[in-house]
């Protein structure tokens, strides 16, 4: 039996969050399929599994969690478009299992279940954990589904919760490899394998981005307790453009932007400008944004310089021939 189960826990922030718990002395069980990376943290027992296989049922049943932290995902909001079913076997399905596997287990106490601002898709700024769902891409209603999910299974399996959408996340220890998903990623290991820097539209699409360190007191405290029942916005406060991205991952490796920065069409349903409110989670979560966008890309391009360029890793789409794919995503 575990005190708490991790999912994804080889992942960015499953890792992250699955080493602050065991560094709590708790009991931390994680379950990976390695997919998103082999960030293996000291002190959790992992189990290597496929969530969405059968495979899964009995391997959750078996550790019999109080606490379910739910942060594996295949977060590649934007690729969901050109392959549905790889990204619902990822997140909603795999979700799903995992929540029956816990209640078959009949342990569960509390569900935390990882989220996305892809839920708000594009509405009126700063997006509030108030406003309706109204996703415009696959990943996101996926997301809204988990959600309603959580919130249709607690009351009737006697467990609470507390849903988290983060946004923008990143940090050491996020792959750099997945040209889907991690722009600050993909512009720092473009910069270590000495390519180009590829900007869609023209670059002043605005986020909010977020520094792990900044944002995983907040996941362990959802994790002990904190903010039962609710929805919360966690992240960075300042939104900037992916042009002011782009300057200040150049300004750290010392690169000129005009020499490397290329412009490519819009991508298809990206939305334009997108970030939240962070009241809720500042009062309930004991939110506090120290260290900030700035010096959080800084800290991690010492990160990624110590790791090194790593090989590009392409997955093909299901439907390559949807409009607008971009021809970064397409393989050989």
């Amino acid at each position: 039996m575990s005190d708490v189960l991790v999912t994804g826990a080889a992942g960015f922030i499953g890792s992250h969050l699955a080493a602050a718990r065991a560094r709590r002395g708790l009991d931390v069980a994680g379950v990976d399929d390695f997919s998103g990376g082999d960030n293996r943290p000291a002190g959790v027992a992992m189990v290597g599994c496929d969530l969405a296989s059968d495979e899964a049922l009995g391997v959750v049943s078996a550790l019999q969690p109080r606490i379910l932290v739910h942060c594996a995902a295949n977060a590649r909001e934007g690729e969901s478009l050109y392959s549905p079913e790889k990204i619902t076997r990822a997140n909603l399905w795999a979700y799903s299992r995992t929540l029956r596997a816990c209640l078959e287990a009949g342990k569960l106490e509390r569900a935390v279940c990882f989220s996305s601002m892809a839920c708000y898709g594009e509405q009126a700024l700063p997006f509030g954990e108030w406003l309706e769902p109204k996703p415009v891409d696959h990943y996101g209603w996926n997301k809204a589904a988990m959600e309603g999910l959580t919130k249709c299974y607690a009351p009737v399996h006697d467990f609470a919760y507390c849903i988290l959408r983060p946004h923008n996340v990143f940090g050491p220890c996020q792959s750099m490899r997945d040209k889907f998903r991690n722009v600050v990623a993909i512009f720092m290991n473009h910069l270590l394998r000495g390519e180009l820097l590829y900007v869609y539209g023209d670059g002043e699409q605005r986020r909010a981005f977020s520094y792990i360190e900044d944002s995983l007191e907040c996941y362990v405290e959802a994790a002990l307790g904190a903010g039962d029942g609710g929805t919360y916005n966690v992240g960075g406060g300042t939104h900037i453009s992916i042009l002011d991205l782009a300057k200040a991952v150049c300004e750290d490796f010392g690169v000129d932007p005009k020499d490397v920065v290329r412009h490519l069409p819009d991508r298809v349903a990206e939305v334009k400008n997108a970030w939240s409110t962070t009241e809720e989670s500042k009062k309930d979560l004991g939110f506090v944004e120290r260290i900030g966008w700035r010096e959080g890309v800084r800290l991690m391009a010492q990160w990624a310089k110590i790791k090194g360029p790593q090989e590009w890793h392409v997955e093909a789409v299901e439907l390559p021939r949807g409009r607008g794919l971009p021809e970064t995503w397409r393989t050989p």
